[in-house]
């Protein structure tokens, strides 16, 4: 087993005093050695005799980030020394303390030297990098698997388990006809060890299926224990922040597990991500270390991961392994020959079973083809070589040709030819059956394609092939139809569905069939919904059409953001702009869905490059909290802002405001919403903001990562400091330069140091301490003949 960390922290209290007792039966060899029931145990969580001990064993699980931890030890040491006197013990006991966090070599060489007699050598100190080293021991192995800090046999999870089939969840993924590859058993035991996995590899080496299967996993595993069933759920990395509500909310102070799937969460075909949805997965994974109950899975083609590793240091620091808050990773390399073999059997079973009883003996002739020998004139390595060789051994194996082959294994009598053809040139696969669909299912397919995700509504699909179809075509008995061929679907609400396509091969195949027919070209000029055309112009473009056609959508009212931005790159009459925008700007929450942009920031920035002094102040006065305090609170919200997004905020406003100091504000043009002096109270008010958000991290540092926490820290200058006053010092530009000091009578400073402390400490006692591998990246050696003849040398049952 390679050493990727064990979680012994998600274990609960009592789990894990039970936990160290029966590490301690082995490593000391002392089975005498028993624990207690739950309450008062006078600072003794086992030992191997109860009226005169020889071993006291004390197991303490603490959060990763305990501090002082050999002031711990010792007061539970003082406690030991105390039961010993009130219960008379006369033998010299040794002292067995097993922790979850990491002990520095000083700490563990500080406490030797103060209680030698308790801790007559290292053996005694049994540490968070102590329990690893165990873990990969074969003689602990069994304990280490009874509390599931290292993966069970799969097979045995399968096999003894009743296993149940999330339908509603995958409903086109049958876990029963899944091959137990390799890749399984690894990513199993990694996620099982560091609650965070990603998975990689190139389109069609099956990891969409292993996270599903993972998910089928996880609700199986603890289907047995009704206090903690497994909720797994599928999600876009756009909903982290839902997901990270959900999580508080449901599952924060409960035993339940929650098991998240990113599926291509960087992008299907290409990078679609940006910082700022990092920087919500950052948050999210950032749980992992407070927490036992959350498991999360991310899955990305191996092409679109180096991408983005080189475009996000962050996210290349995280894959490193060089943090000790780092990923585990799994590069889906290349199958073994054995599970190749496994592959190509079970897909043929799946679909033979589903076939009439002609098809099965068809089926079957056409198997019976695979089991004949190849014929060659001469072999070094072998006299007898079966055809099914020439596809587990081929270079373009993978499951998703294999799934293809076996749904068309009786469509041509010469099945050989078949799949050789297929083999040699998989980028065709979907082109016979896409020529055979009706003009109308084409277009079907298409418009799927255009939608943002490539996924949208079953009602929205439907509609969206209007302006493209015949009048007699029904796209709901389409989309039926083209089910689990093309489409897949996912319940969201009481009779409502989600469409998406089947595979990523498929959303490939069409990427290339557009380039040759320009299917898109046509459902930009006809499109009714602007989730289409984002995806099919430049930016420019889109803004373009949306300021043509903008009363022709039908999701019009989604893209308020880009609508407000529209009016104020193409409406050349401010006054028009300005009652349009006042429309605009009553509700707009800041959702941006061009990308994952704030969509203020993007407001802000067209804004400064329109020189517009009427439009200017518009805004100014629209910010101001005494005005529109419901405005100034949607833009500047410390719950969807972080540090880096409100600092941009405020580098590309103050200088608008600075600008806007500078002009006398015409009370003709705007009323009664004049003030005696916008700038400071805004700046002021922005800054107060700014620092409600500092102060409610400070308040949750377990809700924000540690580059996060090192920005408020580095943020807070020593110089700006007094008498437990923050002093934010504000520079504007209103005729003449003007300082603005505002006192903060309530900020706490000392959680400030605290909070310091609490990090340097955090990393001196466990970053120079673990080396953990960051994952895993193989492909098998050699496989025995033998064994691939068992698998596929029969007849299909």
């Amino acid at each position: 087993m390679s050493n990727v960390g064990v979680r012994a922290d998600s274990l609960d209290s009592e789990e894990f005093e039970r936990f160290a007792v029966d590490l301690s039966k082995i490593l000391f060899n002392n089975q005498q050695i028993h624990g207690f029931p739950e309450g008062k145990d006078h600072g003794i969580d086992g030992l191997d005799d109860s009226t005169n001990p020889t071993l006291v064993i004390q197991a303490k699980r603490w959060s990763p980030y305990k501090t002082n931890a050999k002031k711990q030890v010792v007061e539970e040491i003082q406690k030991i020394q105390q039961t010993a006197i009130d219960f008379s013990w006369t033998n010299d006991f040794h002292y067995v303390f097993v922790t979850s966090v990491g002990l520095t070599p000083q700490v563990q060489h500080d406490l030797r030297c103060e209680f030698p007699q308790l801790f007559p050598s290292d053996k005694y100190l049994i540490d968070k990098a102590r329990i690893n080293e165990l873990s990969s021991e074969s003689c602990c192995e069994s304990v280490f698997r009874k509390y599931k800090l290292i993966g069970g046999n799969l097979s045995t999870i399968l096999t003894e388990h009743r296993f149940r089939i999330l339908s509603e969840d995958f409903p086109t993924f049958n876990p029963h006809y899944y091959v137990e590859t390799e890749f399984l058993q690894k990513a199993h035991e990694l996620i099982m060890n560091r609650h965070i996995l990603l998975v990689h590899g190139n389109p069609g080496v099956g990891k969409t299926s292993l996270c599903k299967m993972l998910g089928n996993l996880f609700a199986n595993s603890f289907s047995l224990d009704p206090d903690q069933k497994a909720k797994v759920i599928w999600r876009s990395l756009d909903e982290a922040q839902d997901v990270i509500k959900e999580y508080s909310e449901s599952f924060k102070a409960d035993d339940r597990i929650l098991f998240i799937v990113f599926d291509d969460f960087l992008g299907s075909d290409s990078l679609e991500t940006d910082t700022s949805e990092l920087q919500k997965l950052d948050r999210l994974l950032d749980r992992l270390r407070y927490t036992a109950n959350l498991y999360i899975v991310l899955n990305s083609r191996t092409q679109i991961l180096k991408s983005a590793r080189q475009q996000f240091n962050n996210l290349d620091a995280k894959l490193s392994g060089d943090l000790r808050d780092s990923i585990a990773v799994l590069d889906m390399v290349e199958y073994n020959d054995l599970d190749r073999a496994k592959i190509l059997r079970s897909n043929l079973e799946q679909v033979y079973n589903r076939r009439s009883d002609i098809d099965k003996k068809r089926f079957q002739s056409n198997y019976e083809q695979l089991r004949q020998p190849i014929k060659k004139s001469f072999s070094f390595s072998r006299t007898i070589e079966k055809q099914y060789y020439e596809i587990i051994e081929h270079k373009n194996f993978n499951p998703r040709l294999i799934e293809y082959i076996s749904n068309h294994f009786v469509d041509d009598a010469d099945v050989l030819g078949f799949i050789q053809h297929t083999l040699n040139n998989p980028e065709y696969i979907y082109n016979p059956i896409f020529e055979r669909l009706s003009s109308n299912e084409q277009w079907l397919l298409f418009n799927l394609f255009a939608f943002t995700g490539r996924e949208t509504e079953e009602a929205k699909l439907a509609q969206s092939t209007k302006n493209f179809s015949s009048s007699e075509f029904d796209p709901y008995l389409a989309i039926e139809k083209l089910n689990q061929s093309w489409f897949g679907f996912k319940k969201i609400g009481v009779g409502e569905r989600e469409v998406g396509f089947a595979n990523p091969g498929i959303v490939d195949f069409l990427d290339r069939k557009n380039k040759s027919i320009r299917f898109l070209d046509k459902i930009r000029e006809k499109s009714q919904f602007l989730d289409q055309i984002r995806n099919t112009t430049t930016m420019v473009e889109f803004y373009s059409t949306m300021w043509e056609r903008w009363d022709a959508f039908q999701d019009s009212m989604k893209f308020q953001g880009e609508r407000i931005v529209t009016l104020i790159k193409f409406q050349d009459d401010t006054e028009i702009c300005i009652d349009l925008l006042a429309n605009a700007l009553n509700t707009y929450d800041g959702t941006w869905n061009l990308d994952y942009s704030n969509g203020w920031r993007i407001i802000f920035s067209a804004l400064s490059d329109r020189s517009d002094d009427l439009l200017h102040q518009f805004f100014g006065i629209l910010l101001q909290p005494d005005i529109q305090e419901d405005c100034f609170t949607r833009i500047f919200n410390p719950e969807l802002l972080d540090i880096n997004e409100f600092d941009s905020m405020i580098e590309i406003v103050e200088p608008m405001i600075m600008e806007f100091c500078k002009f006398d504000i015409s009370a003709e043009a705007f009323g009664d919403l004049r003030s005696e002096n916008p700038g400071y109270e805004l700046v002021a008010a922005i800054h107060e903001a700014k620092r409600d958000l500092i102060q409610q991290q400070l308040d949750s540092p377990e809700d924000y990562s540690d580059d996060i926490q090192k920005q408020i820290c580095e943020g807070l200058r020593d110089e700006e400091i007094e008498d437990s006053v923050l002093a934010d010092t504000l520079s504007i530009e209103c005729g003449n330069l003007l300082k603005i000091y505002e006192p903060l009578d309530n900020f706490d400073i000392t959680e400030i140091s605290d909070l310091i402390s609490k990090i340097r400490d955090s990393m001196e006692n466990q970053f120079d301490e673990e080396e953990r591998d960051s994952g895993s990246s193989f492909s098998s050696g050699p496989t025995n003949r033998y064994e691939i003849d068992g698998v596929l040398d029969c007849p299909l049952n």
